[in-house]
């Protein structure tokens, strides 16, 4: 029953979903979708790919993200941000090319 947070969108709010485990939000405004965290209340990901106006969102039980969009398209997101941090960095490193320097490392993973 109280304010907690507004998340600024460009275009009118047409679509919000949250995720199964109440830690992500996904809004859709304009031409795109976009994945909020909800701790943080950041945008993480904007989901571009509808040709016009994206309508509704939602989150599957699995925390895939489903959109529709006016060019009449549904599309699957898979909502790789969403999951634990253990599981981003197995991620990253299945699709990391070369090894990080010591200061890409103390940069993005934030280790001294």
């Amino acid at each position: 029953g109280r304010l907690v947070a507004e998340l600024p969108h460009a275009a009118p709010v047409e679509g919000v979903a949250f995720s199964p485990d109440g830690g992500f939000l996904v809004t859709s405004s304009g031409g795109a979708a976009t994945i909020w965290d909800l701790a943080s209340q950041r945008p993480l990901v904007e989901l571009l790919g509808h040709s016009g106006a994206v309508g509704p969102v939602d989150f599957s039980a699995d925390g895939s993200i489903v959109s529709g969009g006016a060019d009449r398209s549904l599309r699957i997101w898979r909502c790789e941000v969403c999951v634990p941090i253990d599981r981003l960095l197995d991620l990253a490193r299945e699709r990391s090319l070369r090894d990080l320097t010591p200061a890409e490392r103390a940069r993005f993973l934030h280790e001294e």
